[in-house]
């Protein structure tokens, strides 16, 4: 059986970069020539031949000089080599070295925790994002619950109950008032008391 990854960190980078490279048609990312800039494929830059798809470029097979020569009819204004450059910079973004770290032996609830650490004091997560690592950890199969329940909302006609939403309502719930950036660290689930039975 194949033991299952957690991300710990990097989400946004990894979908961006699977995005980027991957073959999914649903979910093109293209580069402007011209302005270097990114964003997904939409109407407007498939018809504007100075967009070019990234995967395209970056494919291991890829001909640079036909995208190259196709590149400068659709943008007079750059110089072939201007051209050849930009390309070859983003191809090799296929080649770029990417760091992981495999935590291995570590419970999941200290794995939440670390989680929980790194992001406080790096970029700011939203605090739900917080809460549901560490409701994760002590609550296993929480997720998919959210997710039942925000599904069956959402076929009600209430699309703004969602993950979050209900995320918020179960930490303010659990905590008796609402969330900051800390206070998730308290979240901790009161185990039900025992019966005690008279003879």
């Amino acid at each position: 059986m194949i033991q299952p990854l957690y991300l710990l960190d990097g989400q946004q980078r990894l979908t961006a970069l699977s995005r980027a490279l991957g073959d999914d048609d649903a979910t093109k990312i293209v580069f402007n020539i011209e302005s270097e800039a990114f964003q997904n494929q939409s109407a407007a830059t498939a018809r504007d031949p100075r967009w070019v798809k990234v995967r395209e470029v970056t494919h291991p097979d890829a001909d640079l000089y036909e995208i190259g020569e196709t590149l400068q009819v659709a943008a007079p204004g750059l110089g072939r080599n201007q051209i050849a450059k930009r390309l070859q910079r983003l191809a090799g973004v296929r080649n770029q070295n990417y760091y992981m770290e495999i935590l291995t032996d570590f419970p999941y609830d200290e794995i939440a925790q670390i989680f929980v650490r790194v992001n406080s004091g790096g970029r700011t997560l939203r605090t739900s994002d917080l809460a549901l690592a560490t409701l994760s950890a002590r609550w296993p199969g929480v997720l998919a619950k959210l997710e039942a329940e925000a599904a069956n909302w959402t076929g009600e006609g209430y699309d703004d109950i969602d993950v979050t939403f209900l995320t918020r309502a179960l930490t303010g719930a659990v905590l008796g008032r609402g969330l900051s950036t800390y206070s998730h660290a308290r979240l901790v689930f009161p185990r039900p008391a025992r019966r005690c039975h008279r003879r």
